[in-house]
């Protein structure tokens, strides 16, 4: 199992890469670019749109490794792809291959299809963390959060699509 850390964001440790996380980090992911996900990394892994709009509201030097949807990368030797999330214009997904094994990270995702969002696209994964689980949250909100996972547990590994 991919191993997985929580402290003030996802933490990834053999990978030395964060997602989403609150303080600014030498290596993240940045799923998009609402202000409680973004933060002045010194490099990130993000998706065309969500470079654009960081850009914008976020400006300032930084190393962007910028991928398309659904196609697999290499970053620093990670091998991996982005996934649409459908929450926004350009929110991404993470994906990680790592030898015989998967992580998805979905941050924040809508399954309902929208006007203003990529459609979400779902891989089935060994591994399933979600952007909700970075934050210490009161029971009510934890039980919003667990079945909103759950619902995206099942896409992921009955690999419904």
């Amino acid at each position: 199992m991919i191993a997985v850390r929580y402290e003030r964001g996802v933490y990834l440790p053999r990978q030395e890469l964060w997602l989403d996380p609150w303080d600014a980090k030498r290596f993240a992911f940045v799923s998009h670019a609402h202000a409680d996900h973004i933060a002045p990394h010194k490099e990130i892994i993000v998706s065309e749109r969500t470079a654009r709009l960081m850009q914008s509201r976020l400006p300032g030097r930084r190393t962007e490794h910028i991928l398309p949807f659904g196609k697999r990368g290499m970053v620093h030797g990670l091998d991996l792809m982005l996934l649409p999330a459908g929450h926004i214009f350009g929110s991404a997904q993470f994906f990680l291959f790592a030898g015989n094994e998967t992580l998805l990270y979905t941050g924040d995702f809508k399954l309902r299809s929208g006007k203003s969002a990529e459609p979400a696209e779902w891989r089935k994964a060994d591994t399933l963390t979600d952007f909700r689980l970075r934050r210490k949250s009161s029971i009510k909100s934890s039980l919003s959060a667990a079945k909103q996972l759950r619902t995206t547990a099942c896409l992921c590994f009955l690999d419904i699509r």
